[in-house]
């Protein structure tokens, strides 16, 4: 017997991707001209020793403009009226709207996050290991700050 209650919507979710892949485009830009800047360093161990921290460092800011745009972009069907009626009158459940939108912003992030993690660790060589402590910095700072204007997205009941 199938279950009737579900919280995820693959085809929203597949649509959330289709809808916003200009977003994910300009990140993942961003993304390679982060990573051809460090490809121009010869010596990775001092790239590792002071570079990379600050790279952390910097992508928190980087991380709170990104997820302020992926929750106003995700979430912003809301604040439209017509939107928001048209998107409530199909047969999903708020809750599915809701988990399938929360799962497609993290996917927004952890995605090109994931690509660019593979070719930094790639060209850190001997330091690939500094690869995966940045990806986890950069996804737990995206999952704050996303999480952060989820919530406030539902409290504020507009955009800004």
């Amino acid at each position: 017997m199938k279950l009737k209650t579900s919280f995820f919507k693959p085809v929203t979710l597949k649509k959330d991707i289709l809808r916003f892949a200009p977003i994910w485009a300009v990140y993942l830009v961003a993304m390679y001209l982060v990573l051809f800047e460090m490809g121009s360093y010869g010596d990775y161990d001092r790239y590792a020793r002071n570079m990379l921290p600050d790279l952390v460092k910097a992508f928190g800011i980087v991380n709170l403009g990104y997820a302020t745009l992926i929750a106003a972009s995700l979430f912003g069907d809301l604040y439209n009226t017509k939107l928001c009626y048209s998107l409530h009158a199909m047969p999903y459940r708020r809750e599915s709207w809701l988990m399938t939108h929360l799962l497609s912003g993290f996917l927004f992030s952890f995605v090109p996050n994931l690509v660019a993690c593979a070719l930094m660790m790639v060209r850190l060589e001997a330091y690939w290991f500094l690869g995966l402590y940045w990806l986890l910095a950069t996804t737990l700072q995206f999952i704050f700050f996303y999480g952060v204007a989820a919530v406030s997205a539902m409290l504020t009941g507009n955009r800004f």
